[in-house]
């Protein structure tokens, strides 16, 4: 599940979007984050998905694909993708370690989920054997 994620390519953001941002080594929930709606246009919304019956307090940050078509709460929900340059996954062996993970500082897409009154989730999938291990 991606907690934390990485936008520091301030050029090539520009470049391919012309959109200006301040290069984030650690985006977490709660932020405003680039993102590209169902109608190819760039928007910043707040990572944090929260259906439009539940309460303020209630906001994913992540939806499972395996199961994404059976609940509810994206029953409205709308595709884009998330702007990312790297994320981070935590290994727990004596204590949590942080592990980074990109693509030779190339910009790339996470599919996400959103709706107007709240923001945006990362669509996750279990992980591949690699990087699970």
């Amino acid at each position: 599940m991606c907690g934390r994620f990485t936008l520091k390519e301030e050029k090539k953001v520009k470049d391919q979007f012309n959109v200006d941002i301040s290069p984030s080594f650690n985006i977490t929930p709660g932020t405003k984050i680039l993102t590209i709606d169902n109608q190819n246009k760039t928007r910043f919304l707040n990572w944090g998905y929260r259906p439009i019956w539940a309460k303020d307090n209630f906001n994913l940050i992540n939806a499972r694909s395996e199961t994404i078509l059976e609940k509810p709460s994206f029953k409205n929900a709308r595709k884009c993708l998330i702007v990312a340059d790297g994320y981070y996954e935590w290994k727990k062996e004596i204590k949590k370690i942080p592990y980074y993970f990109h693509m030779n500082n190339s910009l790339f897409f996470f599919g996400g989920l959103f709706n107007d009154i709240s923001g945006c989730c990362i669509v996750t999938k279990e992980a591949e054997k690699s990087l699970a291990d």
